[in-house]
Order: C-alpha cells, then structure tokens, then sequence
C-alpha cells in the first residue's frame, strides 16, 4: 500500500510539474517544455513570471522555472550527467570552463537569427558583452544583466540639506566634513556620510574603486591587465601601482577617517547597513543596483540614486566611468538540450525591448544586457521613487564609458583565483579595523599591495599548472 501511495503522489508531482507553469520546474528537460534553473537572488521572480506569460500568450510556448540558491552547486553535475536544466540563469557560471568541457550550446546561429526585423541578436546585445559572451571565437552565453554600482546617496537629504553632489574627490571630502560637522541628529547620534556593510559585503568599495583606476589609467589598460599575463601585472610600483592609488583614495576617505562611517560599520551584514540607510543614519552608501528591490519592501520615505563617481585627484572628470556589476553574470544553454528551437525562440522574446522594459520594472532599476536606446520605461508601472532610481541607473548607464574586470583568460577561469583582489581577498574592513590574520602590523595600502604581490608571486606556478599553461 505503501508503494502504491508512493507511486500515486509521484504521478501526482510530474503532472503538476507539467501544468504549473511559472515557478516550478523539472529537473530534467522534457520535449516541448523549456525549463530553466534560474539563482533566486536580487533580482526576485517578478519580472520572470511576466516575460514568460506574456511569451505564452504570444507563442503557446511552455516554459517553466526552478527558482532557488543552490542552481549554481549543482549545475556542474547536472550538466556533466545529463541531468539538466535546457536553459541556466545565475551568476558566477564559468562559462569557459563548461564551454572547454563540451557541457555548453554553442550559440553562434542565436546571435545571428533576427529578433525583429533587420536586428539580429547579435545587434540587441551591448556591444561591451560581446566578447565576453564568447569561448574561443563562438558564443556560448547570453550576458545576462549591465550593472551600475559607486555611490548611492540619499537625494532628499541632499536636497533639504542643500548639500552639492560632489564632482570631485576633494568635494567629496569636503562633503564629509560637512555632514560630520552637521551634527544632525538620528537615534542617539548624528547622520554620518557613509554606512557599509563591514560584515559580508564590504567588496561594495570595489565598485568606486575601480571607477577611479578607471579614471587614472582608461578602459585599454585595465582590459589589459585583466588577461593576467605574467604575475608581473600585480607589481605595486609598477603596472599596479594605479590600482593602489585608488585603493589610497579610499583609504584615506574610509580607514583614515572613521567618522565619515556610522559607529560599528564593521559588524553590519547587508541587510543592517541598508536598514541604518533607510532609518536615516547615513547620507551615502556604497551599493549597486539591486539595493532599490532590495530595500522596496522598506517604507522609504525619500529618494536615492546613484552619483556620478567624483573626479580622482590629477583626472580631469570629463570621462565618466561605469564598472558593470555582475558582468560575470550569464544565461547559458546545455549542449544536450532536446528544445534548442525552443530555447532560441524564448531568448529572442527576451531580447525585445518590451521585455527588457518588464525587467527594469520588476526589478526596480536593473537592465538587461541589452540596448535600451528602444526602450520605454512605464512611469506608470513603478513608484515615483523607484523611477528616480532607474532614471539615475539609465543616466549612470548612457553617459559613461562601461568596463568590467571580468577575465577570459584561461589561468583566471581555471583556477577562479586571478581577480583584481587575488584569492578574492578584499581589505576594507581589514584596514577599517587595522586587523587582519594575513598580515603583521599596520594595514595600509603599502603593506596590503605588498602582501597581494607576494601572495601572487607564491602561487603563480600552482594556477599555471591547474590551468595547463606548463
């Protein structure tokens, strides 16, 4: 009897996995019926429940998900045992790795079919993500989202306070001041200029610090560097010694002068540092642009948006600079897919500038790695504050040069260790606290660059063997 109930429910399961749409998927593909795993995280669910009933209504094609945080850990296996998804969304897939192992679609003949009339996908995707896209000269992902990340200020303070948005590192720091001197009151103490996240996200500082490299030394460089050519790359008073120098400026803002930061910045995860944001406690927070649906079940009671990043010291500020957050975030196809047509036919609905316009809505001012010069965000579709958000993501996004320091570069996605921080070892909070397990004494910017060198230089022959480089 046991059994037969057994059977009888597990019937029960496929059928409603078969018949309930959005949200729920099989964990194998099943002709007819496209099936994606998608990473539950930022971005929610939104925004993918409407793109696919409104591919639905248009097509009577079927497509179903499987929303959750452990894709990305079992995706490798999957894929390898032919137990997959036909469509993965996440970030962190090493693309190159997956291509290399033959667990990955190529996509050329996508990037070539027309998403509409004369456009081609390949016209739809920003042109920064094309290369990127690629493994050995074929596409093989579909970057997924263009990221805006610096500072994220709080506009009606600003405004009330008749505080100027700073164009330049000093005016940054005279800012500062400003507000420290201000002594404005909130919960027991006064409204600092920045909060952060010191327990869990403090790699948020990567964001303005990579502008301001950006600034000093232009995209070609840092394209450059990021193909980690020889552990030479990582020389402080060489090659990176600009790099340092952007480190310095944050240093010298954050570390150096603990009262530009709300009290106990260190112990707060993301989740406390953007609720001392929304209780008023800071004017400023480094973030990108998933803080807005992050933050949209708070009752805000006042604007944000991004700032242009100000002008490093010596840079004239006449380039603006946009680091693309999440640029390593992909959507890819498995090689062993039975619903490639499918598959194409619902990646070219979400290439269309309505459907990119249902994502920035959902998702409250993330976009899709895809041209916008088309599309029309409906006002009318979020709330007043979020579209002051999304219009400082459009305007971050329109008028400035994007880059990234994601890397193609076989030692960088064989090892996963070669990053700008190497080890993905960051030191915000470390020089913050002056603490750290890594390195004796004083952290400063000279002994943190002298510490990633040596790390670098120690391992160097370990990442060149498990990348087959020797």
């Amino acid at each position: 009897m046991k059994k037969i109930i057994s059977l009888m429910l597990g019937a029960a399961v496929a059928v409603s996995v078969l018949i309930a749409g959005a949200g729920c998927a099989p964990r194998k593909s099943q002709a007819g019926v496209v099936t994606i795993g998608y990473y539950d995280g930022g971005y929610g669910t939104a925004w993918l429940d409407d793109v696919i009933d409104k591919y639905r209504a248009e097509t009577g094609g079927e497509v179903v998900y499987d929303a959750n945080s452990s894709v990305l850990a079992t995706m490798e296996s999957d894929l390898r045992d032919d137990n997959a998804y036909d469509i993965y969304i996440s970030h962190g897939i090493p693309m190159e790795r997956y291509a290399a192992s033959g667990y990955l679609k190529n996509l050329d003949d996508l990037y070539t079919e027309e998403v509409s009339e004369g456009v081609t996908f390949e016209d739809r995707v920003i042109d920064s993500a094309l290369e990127v896209s690629k493994y050995e000269g074929h596409y093989y992902k579909v970057p997924y989202t263009q990221g805006v990340g610096g500072i994220v200020y709080n506009k009606t303070m600003f405004e009330e306070k008749k505080w100027p948005v700073p164009d330049t590192y000093e005016d940054l720091v005279a800012l500062c001041k400003t507000i420290r001197d201000a002594k404005i009151e909130v919960e027991d103490s006064y409204v600092a200029p920045f909060v952060w996240s010191g327990n869990g996200e403090e790699y948020m500082w990567d964001y303005l610090v990579n502008e301001w490299w950006a600034q000093m030394v232009g995209v070609d460089k840092i394209e450059k560097t990021v193909q980690y050519e020889s552990m030479e790359v990582f020389d402080p008073n060489g090659n990176y010694k600009e790099f340092k120098q952007a480190y310095s400026l944050w240093y010298d803002l954050i570390a150096a002068e603990k009262g530009n930061s709300v009290s106990g910045v260190e112990g707060l995860t993301k989740t406390t540092s953007q609720a001392a944001f929304k209780n008023g406690l800071a004017a400023m927070i480094p973030n990108a642009h998933w803080i807005y649906n992050e933050m949209s079940s708070l009752d805000l009671g006042f604007e944000m948006g991004f700032m242009p990043t100000p002008a490093a010291p010596g840079t004239t500020g006449e380039t603006k600079y946009n680091y693309l957050v999440g640029f390593g975030d992909s959507i890819v196809v498995s090689a062993n897919t039975p619903n490639y047509e499918e598959v194409k036919s619902f990646l070219k609905f979400l290439a269309r500038p309505e459907s990119c316009a249902s994502f920035t809505e959902k998702t409250n001012g993330t976009f899709l790695a895809f041209d916008y010069s088309s599309v029309t965000i409906d006002s009318s579709a979020v709330t007043p504050q979020a579209m002051t958000f999304i219009q400082s993501v459009k305007d971050k996004l329109e008028t400035s040069v994007s880059f990234s320091t994601y890397s193609s570069a076989k030692i960088s996605y064989m090892t996963n260790e070669l990053m700008t921080f190497p080890g993905n070892q960051y030191f915000y909070t470390a020089a913050y606290t002056n603490s750290s397990s890594l390195i004796n004494g004083d952290i400063t910017p000279d002994s943190v660059f002298d510490y990633l060198y040596s790390y670098v230089q120690s391992n160097w022959n370990r990442w060149t063997i498990m990348a087959g480089l020797r």
